[in-house]
């Protein structure tokens, strides 16, 4: 099992597609939660006020692998957790875990 390590509160751990989220080493509940695989770097390239929930309408939804998960909430931790740049169901999910751990 590999482990990504994004802020001293923030991991993903697992392999392939096969991977979970921890804050403060607790797992988040992956049946309350989805990431999609939208590339981060499309909603922040955009030259208008856009979202993952905008884009997830039309998304073609894949699998969203181990190192996807890790970059989707890398970039999303170094934009200041910008609600923007992941669907809001798990924004609000992961934001109160992070908040709940800090």
């Amino acid at each position: 099992m590999k482990e990504f390590v994004i802020n001293e509160f923030l991991s993903v751990k697992g392999k392939s597609d096969q991977w979970d989220i921890y804050i403060a080493e607790k797992k988040v509940d992956k049946d309350k939660y989805d990431l999609y695989n939208i590339p981060p770097d499309i909603i922040l390239k955009s030259d208008r006020c856009i979202s993952a929930d905008d884009y997830f309408l039309d998304w073609k939804y894949e699998n969203t692998g181990f190192e996807s998960a890790y970059e989707i909430l890398r970039v999303w931790h170094e934009n200041n957790y910008d609600m923007c740049l992941i669907v809001k169901d798990a924004a609000f999910l992961l934001l109160k875990e992070l908040y709940i751990a800090n």
